[in-house]
């Protein structure tokens, strides 16, 4: 005990001066075979030292491969009152006392969860769906709710959040004005103060626009039918010769990209369409902050054959009249990549079997896009199909992140070591002089344990020789 105590110590100071120097560290396989030898002496890829009580330890992580994401607590889908078998899409609450939620969309239900102590996480709430699907969709604005389904006969359930903090959550309405029963999406616009519902079962599957200006009593003001839509992200541009318009990007499947102008409710019209090579099904996706690129991510390009690995595709949307597509990247897994959002330059991307994947995308010019952390929720494969992470919300204060996976429900995870270094360089393999320091570092463990062998044999010897 005393000479693993003594090896830890030695690794901790060589790696502080590493990590003092502004050093890369070495790839995570050398880590990994490192973390082996020594046990728990090193804190890599999932593991945090900043949750060491909880499930953010070490050994809470060691079912799931990760580097630089830690796992902070899970939830599972049983753990919910409404007994959910599967999960599907999550969002998030903040609350106006400052405590956040994690939401998460399951096949009966939705329930709400208080990760303000994240590694002691808390079911404030579950909103029975009155139905068994798959896919379910929420969105928040204000102090309410807003869930949506493809189960027929629902509507758009309207939850009260206004003491949430008390661990009080209810469902205040259920909006089917007009006959609205289903939808597949929602996304509220915080900036003008409508939700949009798409693939519903009014418009053709098209634009349902609703008026949240009073959060607790929706309205629908208007809809558009040109197309059937699948997703959409919906923002009103701050800038340049777009400023004021509000533009709703509307990933339509098979139909493509659809830019459609929703400015004027009375007025929605088409802008443009899209069709980025090796489209399939073009799925979901986000705006940049700087409302210059659209990152999108298609469900069906890996398992048609389209393209071999996790591809992402960053469409130039500078003209509205006429994107183009600026780059792709992958990691190199084969998984399906689907629901992605952006915070700070950086891209979390809920991709099924292969779990979260985090993208550095802070480069200007994007001639380098860079994975720089993941936490794989589903460790069984990373093969093509639709098992595992479903979606991602990662616009909490705090900097955490929670994650859906279908068969393990909410996972809270604190991706502080990938994002927090931006010039980091993602996995990049160290250079020369750096290997330098790494072995300098190693010899210095192995001459330290030495000596301390040397040193209690000394000892040892010392102690016989007065008897």
């Amino acid at each position: 005990m005393q000479r693993r105590r003594f090896e830890m110590l030695l690794a901790g100071f060589a790696f502080t001066f590493m990590g003092d120097a502004g050093l890369a560290v070495p790839p995570p396989e050398i880590l990994d075979a490192m973390e082996s030898g020594l046990d728990d002496a090193l804190k890599i890829g999932g593991d945090s030292d900043k949750y060491p009580n909880g499930a953010g330890s070490s050994r809470a992580a060691t079912a799931f491969t990760s580097h630089r994401v830690a796992l902070v607590s899970q939830v599972p889908n049983s753990a919910f009152p409404s007994g959910s078998s599967g999960a599907n899409e999550v969002w998030g609450y903040v609350s106006p006392g400052g405590r956040e939620y994690g939401i998460l969309g399951m096949r009966r239900g939705t329930g709400f969860v208080d990760i303000t102590d994240p590694a002691n996480p808390v079911i404030v709430g579950d909103i029975a769906g009155n139905v068994n699907t798959i896919w379910r969709d929420m969105a928040t604005y204000g102090e309410y709710a807003y869930i949506v389904t493809d189960g027929s006969g629902i509507g758009m359930q309207v939850v009260d959040l206004t003491d949430i903090d008390n661990g009080n959550v209810s469902l205040a309405t259920t909006m089917t004005q007009s006959g609205f029963s289903r939808a597949h999406n929602v996304f509220v616009n915080a900036e003008s103060g409508y939700a949009y519902a798409v693939g519903g079962n009014l418009a053709g599957g098209g634009i349902i626009v609703i008026d949240v200006n009073v959060p607790s009593s929706p309205q629908i003001v208007a809809t558009w039918n040109r197309s059937s839509v699948h997703d959409i992200f919906v923002h009103t541009f701050q800038q340049g010769n777009n400023a004021g318009r509000e533009i709703a990007f509307c990933f339509a499947g098979s139909r493509g990209l659809k830019i459609v102008d929703v400015t004027d409710k009375s007025n929605i019209f088409l802008v443009s369409t899209y069709h980025y090579p090796n489209r399939s099904y073009c799925h979901q996706g986000w705006l940049s902050e700087n409302e210059k690129q659209l990152y999108v991510n298609d469900e069906g390009d890996e398992l048609s054959g389209n393209v071999e690995t996790t591809t992402t595709y960053i469409i130039n949307v500078r003209s509205l009249t006429d994107p183009s597509l600026s780059a792709t990247f992958t990691n190199g897994q084969p998984s399906v990549d689907h629901n992605l959002v952006l915070r700070n330059g950086y891209v979390f991307e809920a991709n099924y079997s292969s779990g979260l994947r985090i993208y550095d995308a802070t480069d200007p010019n994007l001639q380098t896009v860079t994975e720089v952390g993941y936490f794989d929720t589903y460790p069984a494969h990373n093969s093509p199909g639709y098992s595992g992470a479903w979606g991602v919300f990662a616009e909490f204060p705090s900097g955490l992140v929670v994650v859906s996976d279908q068969s393990s429900g909410l996972f809270v995870l604190d991706p502080s070591q990938a994002v927090g270094n931006v010039g980091g360089g993602g996995d990049d393999i160290p250079t020369t002089s750096t290997w330098g320091v790494v072995v300098l570092c190693l010899l210095f463990l192995v001459v330290g344990s030495v000596l301390y062998d040397r040193l209690r044999s000394a000892g040892r010897h010392a102690l016989d020789s007065t008897h």
